[in-house]
């Protein structure tokens, strides 16, 4: 039987049987997608719980963990040497800690422990590597443990380690917006760099010290008045007497009269202004309100310590001697238990009251304060100022050889550190050749005498004349007693030269040169004059030392 169109309206009808066939398959499809749906959960499921230790696996890791913490704790509770070389071997000794951040502080922990029993020498690799993993992005925190890695330093006797220190916590400061601690880090900064020979950056520090003060508005007035004295002194201190004085009057000028000046800080300060601008009567008045006016507050007392330092300068300067002794004992007192053994403060104290003992004629007293100042004293040109004045201590007290050496001292840090200060040297080595003639070294107490004259003619009108003559007098004493008739009659013209009429001593000279004049046959030399000129013994010479 033919189909036609007409009988299923041209489409092809498909057998019942296929039907089935395409239903059977989608059946077939679903039941095998639940299948690996299962068999992939009951997989996952089994490694996750094989990855879950056990809880023996869980207590021996613990154990563990306990143990390294254990080890840890009494190598950092130990002796120094344990301690030391736990940092030394810190990346074996520390691998098991996996927390970058807790591994970091736990050796800062090492560090401070390091800090506290003084051994900063054993930790600078450590602190180098510590400020150097945080230093990308600076924060209070480290910055603020940066300041105790300085002051460590500096408490250790190493100014150039602290300064980089304080410097690098300045910048820190600076970049994070703290003013006041960056202030801070400025003002120890000045504080270590005022006691070496480096004027520059000690300028640089005032000059950026003076700038940060003056953002603080009123509340820094006091600060900047202070920092600008103290580049006044610098720069006088240079022979840029016009540059100073203009500082002084910055300083001056903030000022607000007496009705403003309350505080006895403020007093000092300008106190000291006035000083050094040459108002010493003005100074001392206000000077005196200054330290009568302060509390006895840690905060006042730098300014007391400061005040009292200056009073006993300008106490000096009227020859009241005993006036600036008592304000130097009291400015002791005041900063007494203050103050660490080794602050710089100390060595400035000693050699100032060494040199107003000498003053008042006490070489004992001076020779202990001169003492305490050398064996705290590491700057060269203040230990060559306290080697001078432990050698003339000892001139005075008859000790030659240990005045030999302290003032061979003296005189090698002045060539080397203070070859300008030509004054300065001529007094050193006068002071040598004294030395040298108590010890009865005549050959090198005429070289040095020899040295003083060179470097006292140097100075020209500006020599002192008392000194000069003693130099002249001493070399003409030691040439006469080598038979170098030549040279002794050259210095006792030149001693008579500049002798007064009215002058006790010139007489004596006279003798003297006729004496080398009948030595080196020269003619018209009275018969009176020839009997008179005879050489006196060495015990004749006390003139000389004086």
């Amino acid at each position: 039987m033919e189909h036609t169109p007409d009988d299923h309206s041209g489409q092809y009808a498909p057998a019942p049987w296929a039907k089935w066939l395409v239903i059977g398959g989608l059946v077939a499809a679903i039941v095998g997608l639940e299948i690996y749906t299962y068999r992939l959960g009951v997989s996952h499921g089994f490694a996750e719980g094989s990855n879950k230790p056990s809880s023996n696996a869980i207590a021996a890791s613990d154990n563990k963990a306990v143990d390294h913490l254990k080890h840890f704790m009494q190598c950092a509770a130990s002796d120094t040497e344990s301690l030391s070389q736990l940092v030394r071997n810190r990346k074996q000794e520390l691998a098991w800690i996996k927390d970058p951040e807790v591994l970091t502080e736990v050796e800062w922990t090492l560090g401070l422990s390091l800090l506290q029993r003084e051994q900063i020498a054993a930790g600078r690799e450590l602190f180098q590597e510590l400020f150097d993993r945080t230093g990308d992005k600076p924060t209070a925190l480290w910055t603020h443990r940066m300041e105790s890695v300085a002051r460590a330093e500096s408490a250790l006797g190493d100014p150039a380690q602290a300064l980089r220190w304080w410097k690098k916590a300045q910048e820190n400061y600076a970049g994070l917006g703290m003013t006041r601690e960056e202030i801070r880090c400025l003002e120890k900064q000045v504080e270590l760099l005022s006691g070496q020979n480096n004027p520059q950056a000690l300028e640089t520090a005032l000059k950026t010290l003076s700038d940060r003060a003056l953002t603080l508005g009123e509340s820094g007035r006091l600060l900047q008045a202070n920092t600008l004295v103290q580049l006044g002194r610098l720069l006088r201190t240079q022979g840029n007497k016009n540059d100073s004085n203009q500082y002084f009057e910055k300083a001056l000028g903030l000022w607000k009269g007496e009705q403003g000046l309350q505080l006895g800080s403020a007093q000092i300060c300008f106190g000291e202004a006035l000083m050094d601008a040459g108002r010493e009567e003005e100074a001392e008045k206000l000077l005196i309100k200054g330290v009568d006016s302060l509390n006895a507050t840690p905060a006042d007392a730098g300014y007391m310590m400061s005040g009292l330092r200056t009073l006993a300068q300008l106490a000096v300067k009227k020859g009241d001697y005993n006036a600036a002794l008592a304000y130097l004992y009291r400015a002791d007192g005041a900063a007494h238990g203050r103050l660490p053994d080794n602050d710089p403060y100390w060595t400035c104290l000693y050699d100032q009251r060494g040199w107003v003992h000498l003053l008042q004629n006490e070489p004992e007293l001076a020779a202990r304060d001169f003492f305490k100042a050398i064996k705290l004293q590491t700057e060269p040109t203040a230990l060559a100022q306290a080697y001078e004045g432990m050698g003339r201590s000892c001139i005075l007290l008859g000790k030659g050889e240990q005045a030999h050496k302290a003032l061979t001292q003296a005189y090698s840090l002045r060539k080397q550190h203070l070859p300008t200060d030509i004054a300065g040297l001529a007094r050193v080595a006068r002071s040598l050749g004294q030395a040298c003639d108590i010890n009865g070294n005549t050959d090198e107490s005429t070289r040095t005498y020899g040295e003083a004259l060179g470097y006292f003619d140097r100075l020209g009108e500006a020599a002192p004349q008392e000194d000069l003559a003693l130099t002249l007098m001493s070399l003409a004493y030691a040439c006469q007693e080598r038979k170098q008739w030549q040279e002794a009659k050259t210095y006792w013209e030149r001693l008579i030269a500049m002798t007064p009429e009215t002058d006790e001593r010139r007489q004596d000279m006279q003798s003297r040169l006729q004496d080398c004049n009948r030595a080196l046959g020269v003619a018209n030399i009275s018969p009176a004059s020839a009997d008179k000129a005879t050489v006196k013994p060495r015990s004749t010479r006390t003139s000389r030392r004086r």
